[in-house]
């Protein structure tokens, strides 16, 4: 039998390691660690992903905002998608409000019907580029800005939460 060096590996001890690597608990998936929590007014909660993001149909916004120069384009899913998807109608959700809140915290309550009235997005990319936390996101809500004169007032643009991490229908 060949004698092996301290730094080496028989395939045996190869066999060994891979056999007990396998018997390891997985990585959490992303589900684990979602992007955006939605709660339906019954409480269930609706976790969000990546990949399930990314199942959605995505839509773009062009848009100037007040926090960056120049034309930006925003690119994810309509938040009336994410918010029909609890299961609550259309109908019903007009009456309700959202609570949303950002990873640090930061919480507004905005009127649901904003949802269906403006067609904002749940900005996941911005100009080609996934969003980071350090750049707003992961998730921004991005509203119509320059198509829709009555979005560009303060009002409207306290509603802009960055680091969307929550949305809580009310």
């Amino acid at each position: 039998m060949p004698t092996l060096r301290p730094d080496t590996m028989s395939r045996r001890g190869l066999l060994t390691t891979a056999v007990a690597a396998a018997a390891l608990p997985r990585p959490a998936r992303a589900r684990d660690r979602p992007l955006l929590t939605v709660v339906s007014p019954n409480g269930s909660r609706q976790r969000y992903d990546e990949e399930d993001l990314a199942a959605l149909t995505w839509h773009d916004i062009v848009t100037h905002t007040v926090w960056t120069d120049g034309l930006q384009t925003f690119r994810g899913p309509y938040l009336r998608d994410i918010l029909v998807l609890t299961g609550v109608t259309a109908d019903d959700l007009a009456l309700r409000r959202l609570t949303l809140t950002a990873l640090n915290d930061f919480r507004v309550d905005v009127p649901a019907r904003d949802a269906f009235a403006f067609d904002p997005i749940l900005a996941r990319n911005a100009n080609g580029q996934p969003m980071l936390v350090r750049d707003k996101g992961p998730l921004w809500l991005i509203y119509p800005r320059d198509t829709t004169p009555a979005l560009q007032t303060p009002e409207f643009d306290e509603r802009w939460v960055w680091q969307l991490t929550l949305i809580e229908i009310t």
